[in-house]
């Protein structure tokens, strides 16, 4: 009998060394999900995770450590319910390590797709910024520069291009010069393809005159913007599907209506390649 109650207290103690273990991992799982977000660094969350940390590694005896090391993990990530004890209220080993071992695999999933978003990020940063500068290139070699802007802005590249060297007074056709010149921009346009494309045509607050195709300034600015859409659709630059027209008039001014340079600043259409929206 003592033989029996000696060797069932030894299996007893042998189990033992799954919960240290089972710190250990989720403590090396911690430094792991600090070392992911210091690679896009927030200083809120990089202070509320060093201060995690310190109350770890000031910690000591087991139980501590292990309680500091779940509130490490509450602060990165949801674990879910804490799992129960067994009874006479000692800790249900195998449960702990299953919510941990889940917990583990829901990190790993988190973690994967945050480089995936973070990576996506990098890759469209970088292509917008070429592109950006390929454009602005392109127009100065077209000798075109003076009457358009290319810049980034929170949204995506915005392209303005003047009316004036686009169409005729009244007139919402491109002629064969202003098509040669904008045929230049078509394999620049045709990395950022897949992107969603806003193209929108604005005009000055002078009053249209009058005539049965253009009855006022709002379908001048639409003609014109269908009329730019359609060029660059048929050339290949942007997927049919991924674009869309507006037509401002002239409520949307960039410049004083007041003088003849504000006006002709007015007078424009406007590309904008939008950027993706968040994947989350």
């Amino acid at each position: 009998m003592k033989r029996r109650k000696k060797k069932r207290e030894e299996e007893e103690v042998g189990e033992g060394w799954l919960l240290p273990y089972s710190d250990m991992m989720t403590l090396l799982l911690s430094l792991f999900i600090v070392l992911f977000s210091i690679a896009k660094v927030d200083s809120h969350k990089l202070q509320q995770v060093s201060s995690v940390f310190s109350q770890i590694l000031s910690s000591t005896g087991s139980t501590t450590i292990a309680t500091s090391q779940e509130t490490a993990i509450d602060n990165v990530i949801d674990l879910g319910d804490t799992p129960k004890k067994g009874k006479g209220g000692a800790p249900n080993v195998k449960g702990e390590a299953n919510v941990k071992s889940q917990a583990n695999v829901n990190t790993i999933s988190q973690a994967e797709k945050a480089e995936a978003r973070l990576q996506a990020e990098m890759q469209q940063k970088q292509t917008f910024n070429q592109v950006t500068q390929e454009v602005k290139a392109e127009l100065a070699q077209a000798g075109i520069q003076g009457n358009s802007t290319v810049k980034q802005e929170k949204d995506g590249i915005h392209i303005n291009l003047d009316s004036n060297i686009l169409f005729d007074s009244g007139s919402a056709e491109l002629s064969d010069q202003v098509q040669a010149a904008l045929k230049k921009l078509v394999p620049t346009l045709q990395k950022v393809h897949t992107y969603p494309v806003i193209i929108a045509g604005h005009t000055d607050n002078v009053p249209m005159a009058h005539t049965w195709r253009y009855a006022s300034n709002w379908e001048l600015s639409s003609a014109r913007a269908i009329s730019v859409m359609h060029f660059f659709v048929n050339n290949g630059a942007f997927n049919e599907d991924g674009v869309s027209v507006e037509a401002f008039a002239d409520t949307k001014p960039v410049a004083s209506n007041d003088t003849a340079a504000g006006r002709a600043k007015n007078r424009r259409v406007e590309i904008v390649i939008q950027k993706a929206k968040d994947q989350s």
